[in-house]
């Protein structure tokens, strides 16, 4: 699966970023703390937040991310 990935022994960019080639598997620039907002996401886009009592009671942190993530799939979708 790591070389369908593209994870190991790349003869040639596989993956792209803005247009320009990733040398190594996309995955693994992700930390775990981002896969887990991304994971996230998608309560927050059906209306649960992470903590009950609406926006204000919501960690800055947490509603920065939600925002990133959400520029970034609008932006991918013009």
């Amino acid at each position: 699966m790591k070389n369908f990935r593209g994870c190991y022994n790349i003869p040639q960019a596989r993956f792209e970023f803005e247009g320009k080639p990733l040398l190594r598997c996309p995955v693994r620039l992700v930390n775990q703390t981002t896969w887990s907002y991304i994971q996230l996401y998608r309560h927050y886009k059906r209306g649960f937040l992470l903590y009950g009592g609406g926006l204000s009671k919501q960690p800055y942190k947490y509603l920065q991310a939600m925002q990133i993530i959400e520029a970034e799939i609008e932006q991918r979708l013009q």
